[in-house]
């Protein structure tokens, strides 16, 4: 999964969540798309920052309008519709789940987006405390340098690939994260593919593996603080 993704999908829980209706549902429903529109899936089985979700990418001819209205002609009057930075995004409760279109504003000739699915309703009947219990995992069992802030830790399971994604930040410099994960991640047995750079201040991504496991680590400097992105793959 590729940090544009993450990115979109992250967007998708910006949105607050509403109350449309008082209806259950006791499975994933269906989502709705049109027959103009080429969606695939990027997980069928996602935990986001300890939620679980569905998550899809779509592609379609139709401009944004077609693509508003066709919700609209699924959803009615149960649906929201914000523009929030660039991205218009469609908000619908179907029972316990949180269903949302989030369409890409561009002028490309093809229009493209995501569909993400959680059960949020279900949760937000469980209370706070277990939203809490389910999200005091996020980012555990996975070292960072220290008062590093995790902001969004993905895990998808397609097939019996585990991938998992962090996005965290701190105010340390990319050279100090650098050696921070040669330090820690060699210690631990994972080698560096291609070996050790031996100009660490002119790198800003690092690729590992420990038998048959992956890692890429990439940095960027930003605002006088280091973004990281970590993903591994099982």
């Amino acid at each position: 999964m590729n940090s544009l993704t993450v990115k979109k999908i992250s967007a998708l829980f910006i949105v607050g969540v509403l109350l449309f209706s008082d209806a259950r549902a006791k499975g994933y429903p269906e989502f709705p798309y049109s027959k103009n529109m080429d969606v695939v899936i990027v997980a069928d089985n996602m935990d986001f920052n300890g939620l679980e979700m569905r998550a899809y990418q779509f592609k379609s001819k139709d401009d944004e309008e077609d693509i508003v209205a066709f919700y609209e002609s699924e959803w009615g009057d149960e649906m929201t519709n914000v523009l929030f930075g660039d991205w218009r995004i469609l908000s619908h409760r179907e029972g316990d789940y949180l269903m949302t279109v989030q369409i890409e504003q561009n002028t490309m000739a093809v229009t493209h987006g995501t569909l993400g699915i959680t059960p949020m309703f279900r949760l937000v009947d469980a209370g706070s405390a277990h939203i809490k219990k389910l999200q005091s995992g996020i980012g555990k069992d996975f070292p960072t340098p220290p008062k590093s802030k995790i902001l969004n830790d993905i895990k998808s399971d397609d097939g019996g690939i585990v991938t998992r994604t962090l996005l965290f930040e701190n105010a340390q410099s990319v050279r100090q994260n650098l050696r921070f994960y040669l330090r820690s991640m060699q210690s631990d047995g994972w080698q560096v593919l291609g070996g050790t750079p031996e100009n660490i201040k002119d790198v800003n991504v690092l690729a590992m593996n420990k038998g048959g496991r992956k890692l890429n680590l990439s940095f960027v400097s930003r605002d006088g603080k280091t973004y990281g992105v970590a993903t591994s793959i099982n």
